[in-house]
């Protein structure tokens, strides 16, 4: 019974609200902009959020701890990271030992190692 009862009050706010677009064309015509400017903005945010996933790669370089290690584990995946060093700035014995002892399956840090650079560079 609260069912059909919300049935019924929805079509009837759904029947007013058309009502009123209909007396005043300026409010609706600001109405239906809103919605198309919204939806468009959102689907062209996405589209360009999934086209930087798709192609865009991140190394390792200039981090050494964990946290920012995994957030870019978390927005791109194994598959989207390279390891790498910013010779002179970075010493590279502590940026292996870093990839060696991070909390990664060993699939993923032989990904991120040289499996991603190989596929990228077609080698």
């Amino acid at each position: 019974m609260a069912l059909m009862r919300w049935l019924h009050d929805a079509r009837e706010d759904l029947w007013f609200g058309c009502r009123r677009l209909t007396r005043d064309l300026d409010a609706t015509t600001a109405v239906i902009l809103v919605l198309a400017c919204g939806i468009g903005l959102s689907v062209a945010m996405f589209a360009v959020a999934d086209t930087v996933l798709q192609h865009v790669h991140v190394t390792t370089c200039g981090y050494t701890t964990d946290p920012p290690l995994l957030c870019a584990l978390m927005v791109f995946g194994a598959d989207r990271m390279l390891f790498s060093v910013d010779h002179p700035f970075s010493d590279n014995s502590q940026a292996a030992a870093f990839l060696r002892d991070a909390p990664l399956s060993p699939a993923d840090k032989q990904k991120i190692a040289h499996s991603n650079s190989e596929h990228l560079l077609r080698l």
